[in-house]
């Protein structure tokens, strides 16, 4: 640090004095802050006023003040004048607007400056009256700080005066307190030890300087010929808190006065970081944290922030910054328990690789969900490791996962018809089956020809199909003619018969149908009452075409008779082969027709009386059932009773006779 500069006021005092003396000497005695003050925008101390300071030689002055970043210098306190009379005040450049009328031995306030580059034999400031430094044992408080490049002068807060000094900054200066016998002859005035305390710097607010070192020594431009008789101490080992002038040890300069040190204390569970160290007051310490610490290849411990106690602690999310200490501070640092989403891809782009907090969600996804080898040929998503079949999604972590897409190989299917109405193109995965159909079988060209789907390009004959998919396929429905033809049936006698549905090739095809040009087919059978009726006839049309079918239909009659042929009214129950039934009565004729009965057997039941006789008809043959009646049983009776009798006679005649 550098010497501070001789005041030129106490040179003034002198000068108004009638004991004037060469000025040789200026011997300071007090503390010097330490490094961590300078860059300061101003200084303060409390000093404590001390009256009947008596000099031989010389004036008193007891102040604090600092030079500047631009070598300006700026001081404040209080003087004890060793001569009553006038002395300059209110002094600038343009010089002394004012004078004070000071006492002899008694203190007043007054401040000093030199400018940037100025002259030092000018006295610039201020003095206050008589006695305004207060009552004797008194302390006050005198500094300065500056407001832009103005700095304010102040004592106990009143301000004293105003300087416009170039800067706002004292660089890498600090301030000093001293006392000071300034312009003397010799060294044998006895200083009454004054009390400085609390010496500070102005940082946006004013703070104790936390280390104060001695100085005892000369101003600038003193002679050094003389020792320096006045010492300096600290007063009952309290901080900040010292005493300078005559009796006093005398310290090699530099010795520590004080030191006001806190204590850091950081805690961390992770990270190697946790411990407790002391630091001088205001002092900046690096505050470092790793960002994460690796429990393992899948889990780690993340930094999530500091929570600092402590006035100006810190408490944020950076795991390095610096914490400037005015006051014991525990900095307790934050950690997340993260987890490793591995997410990848053989194919496409995948998203969402990453470590995420636990229990947090994280996106993942691929894209896109489709690569194409050819046009025929491609790799589909199928779905993720983990059974998710959306190609985006989210998941919660509780645990490290690794996440891959399963890819499905497709193949295209292309159905097509000249017609339309064609299902079933698409991409299909490989081994599936596709389901193929087509909606439009067919396409008129008249009232009896149209062009009919015949197959498909595969050869399958089925409007609706399924085939196994195992590599690209590409099918199309064939079409050929048709003609229609129409069948009419017939019975043995030749009458037209309402035959309900024909079959050809066993298919149902009512009494119309179109059949394709040049083809073979079987009529295979008709389907009348109930009954199905075999034909087994071959058609092939090449055009529109009409086919007469004659059926075993036929008529069945029912006669009953007694046994002499005479008809007998009979009541019947009659079942056809179709399972219908019919009721009827034979009448006098003894004779039931029924017409249109269809191939097959017929079963009669004829009832007379209480006597039931059956019979059965095949393919319309008569079905004749004998029933023995009054009648026939009246005439049996009767040849039976005259058998009798004229059996009775014959044998009384053959046994009168007599032997010849």
């Amino acid at each position: 640090m550098r010497e501070y500069r001789f005041a030129m006021l106490f040179a003034l005092l002198l000068l108004a004095s009638p004991l004037t003396v060469n000025a040789q000497y200026w011997f300071q005695s007090g503390a010097r802050a330490g490094p961590g003050s300078s860059y300061n925008s101003g200084a303060r101390v409390s000093i404590e006023t001390v009256y009947n300071q008596t000099t031989s030689s010389g004036s008193m002055g007891f102040w604090v003040g600092e030079t500047l970043q631009n070598g300006a210098f700026l001081q404040a306190g209080y003087l004890v004048p060793n001569e009553t009379g006038y002395y300059p005040s209110n002094c600038t450049a343009s010089g002394c607007t004012s004078s004070r009328f000071l006492k002899k031995g008694t203190a007043a306030w007054f401040f000093e400056y030199f400018t940037q580059g100025g002259g030092k034999s000018t006295f610039l400031g201020s003095i206050g009256p008589s006695s305004s430094a207060g009552q004797n044992g008194s302390f006050h408080t005198y500094g300065f700080y500056s407001n832009g490049g103005t700095w304010s002068i102040f004592m106990d807060n009143s301000t004293l005066g105003e300087v416009d000094l170039g800067t706002n900054s004292s660089g890498g200066n600090g301030p000093a307190a001293f006392a000071e016998v300034a312009n003397t002859s010799n060294a044998e005035s006895a200083m009454l030890p004054v009390i400085f305390s609390n010496l500070s710097v102005y940082k946006g607010s004013f703070l104790p300087v936390p280390e104060g070192y001695s100085y005892i020594g000369y101003g600038v431009g003193s002679q050094t010929g003389v020792p320096n008789p006045y010492g300096i101490r600290e007063v009952g080992n309290k901080v900040n808190y010292f005493q300078a002038g005559s009796g006093l040890p005398e310290p090699p300069n530099g010795s520590p006065l004080w030191q006001l040190g806190f204590m850091l204390k950081v805690v961390s569970a992770y990270g190697n970081i946790s411990g407790t160290s002391q630091y001088l007051a205001y002092k900046s310490i690096r505050l470092a944290a790793p960002s994460e610490v690796y429990l393992n290849d899948t889990s780690r411990e993340s930094f999530s922030g500091w929570t600092g106690s402590g006035i100006r602690s810190y408490t944020g999310p950076s795991p390095s910054t610096n914490v400037t200490l005015f006051s014991n501070v525990t900095e307790t640092a934050g950690w997340s328990l993260q987890y490793l989403l591995n997410v990848s891809s053989q194919f496409g782009t995948a998203e969402g690789y990453g470590w995420y907090n636990a229990n947090s969600t994280a996106d993942y996804s691929v894209s896109p969900s489709y690569i194409y080898t050819n046009s025929t040929s491609r790799l589909a998503f199928a779905e993720w490791s983990n059974g998710a079949k959306s190609a985006a999604g989210e998941i919660k972590i509780t645990r490290p996962y690794s996440l891959y897409p399963v890819w499905q190989r497709e193949y295209s299917i292309n159905v097509s018809s000249i017609l339309g109405g064609a299902r079933g193109s698409g991409w299909y995965a490989r081994n599936s089956t596709a389901a193929i159909s087509i909606t439009r079988l067919y396409r008129n060209i008249s009232d009896s020809r149209r062009t009919a789907f015949y197959s498909w390009s595969n050869g399958d004959r089925n409007a609706s199909i399924s085939i196994p998919v195992n590599a690209p396929i590409s099918i199309y429905a064939v079409f050929r003619n048709q003609s229609r033809l129409d069948i009419s049936g017939f019975d043995k006698y030749g009458n037209r018969m309402q035959i309900t549905s024909f079959f050809i090739d066993n298919k149902s095809i009512g009494n119309s149908t179109f059949l394709f040009d040049g083809q073979g087919y079987e009529l295979n059978k008709a389907y009348y009452k109930g009954v199905m009726l075999y034909v087994n006839q071959s058609v092939d049309i090449g055009s529109p075409s009409n086919l007469s079918i004659y059926l075993p239909i036929y008529g069945v009659e029912i006669r009953t008779a007694d046994i002499f042929g005479i008809p007998v009214n009979a009541s019947l129950s009659i079942r056809f082969l179709n399972g219908s039934t019919a009721n009827e009565y034979s009448g006098p004729s003894g004779t039931a027709s029924f017409s249109d009965v269809p191939y097959g057997f017929v079963e009669v039941s004829a009832r007379y009386g209480y006597e039931i006789m059956s019979a059965q008809s095949e393919n319309g043959a008569v079905a004749r059932i004998t029933i023995i009646s009054l009648f026939d049983i009246e005439v049996l009776s009767a040849v039976a009773i005259l058998g009798f009798i004229t059996y009775f006679f014959s044998s009384r005649r053959l046994s009168g006779r007599k032997p010849g």
